[in-house]
């Protein structure tokens, strides 16, 4: 037989709901030929080609069916989830049983590259955030250590103030001995890199 529209209505019925729930057209035929009705591979064919509607109700069934599978599966976004998507879309899409096989293939190829990708995205991600950080972490203590040596400046310029006022005496006065003392205390924290340039850091701040 070489028209499905000539089939019995349960046959017709049969090839129809087959068809927009994802069968193959070799699948239909063997179904409708082990029933007894010897129906052709190209009448299966012609029957779907020819009719927008089935095509359209095949479309719809396979949106409904991904859209359970993402509830079912809890997280769509994972890799697990991605992979079980595109294998059954793929074979919902597929027409013939060589080409579901091959675009099987060719789904699983793609959800694993899609799944390096993400991975690179997002190591990537994270190393501009690492170096980002560090960066400000180091800019934050150059800024500091330039801090400091603008205030030991002025410290030693306090200093050596007081020290022209005693320039005749054996002994140094009290606030010259603050100020040493203070100059000191800067000195004891940590110095900064010896390969910072503090007035090429000092522009960029």
């Amino acid at each position: 037989m070489t028209d499905v529209l000539k089939l019995p209505a349960g046959l017709r019925e049969l090839v129809e709901r087959m068809l927009v729930e994802g069968a193959t057209f070799e699948d239909v035929c063997d179904s409708v030929n082990e029933r007894g009705v010897p129906l052709t591979l190209q009448a299966i064919q012609n029957r779907y080609r020819g009719d927008l509607d089935l095509q359209k109700r095949r479309i719809e069934f396979q949106v409904e069916r991904a859209r359970a599978l993402t509830e079912a599966l809890g997280d769509p976004e994972s890799s697990d989830a991605q992979l079980a998507y595109a294998a059954m879309l793929t074979g919902l899409q597929s027409l013939n049983r060589k080409d579901g096989t091959l675009s099987l293939k060719e789904a699983v190829k793609g959800s694993m590259e899609r799944r390096n990708l993400l991975l690179k995205r997002d190591l990537l991600r994270m190393q501009i955030a690492r170096e980002e950080q560090e960066k400000g972490f180091r800019r934050t203590r150059l800024y500091a250590e330039m801090l400091k040596v603008r205030l030991t400046k002025a410290k030693l310029a306090q200093l050596q103030q007081e020290l022209k006022k005693h320039e005749n005496s054996s002994t140094l006065g009290r606030v010259a001995m603050e100020k040493i003392q203070e100059i000191y205390g800067l000195l004891q924290i940590p110095v900064i890199p010896k390969d910072a340039d503090l007035e090429r850091e000092e522009k960029k701040l």
